[in-house]
């Protein structure tokens, strides 16, 4: 269980993550938020974390906080299509 795999490894950025993604996949969404916090708070260039937010922000339907989330994505990835794409994407909605 990933629960278990962080409380050996409190530490490790991509098993909080992966707990993450795993909450969000259960519509955790709360629990996903405070993992991705975390792994933000241990490395604050996380991508996966920032990028994840942004989806999670999607899921609760809130554009705005997305497209904050996925601009800091790019920010720690410039060379990373994903969030581009995700912030038009975006941008085209709010529109």
């Amino acid at each position: 269980c990933a629960q278990k795999a962080v409380a050996h490894f409190p530490a490790d950025n991509s098993l909080i993550v992966l707990l993450g993604t795993i909450y969000q996949e259960l519509c955790q969404y709360s629990d996903a938020e405070t993992s991705y916090l975390k792994a933000l708070g241990l490395n604050p260039d996380c991508f996966a974390a920032a990028f994840n937010l942004a989806q999670l922000r999607i899921a609760q339907d809130d554009m705005q906080s997305a497209v904050t989330w996925a601009q800091r994505a790019a920010s720690i990835s410039p060379d990373r299509g994903e969030a581009k794409l995700l912030i038009q994407k975006l941008h085209h909605q709010l529109e």
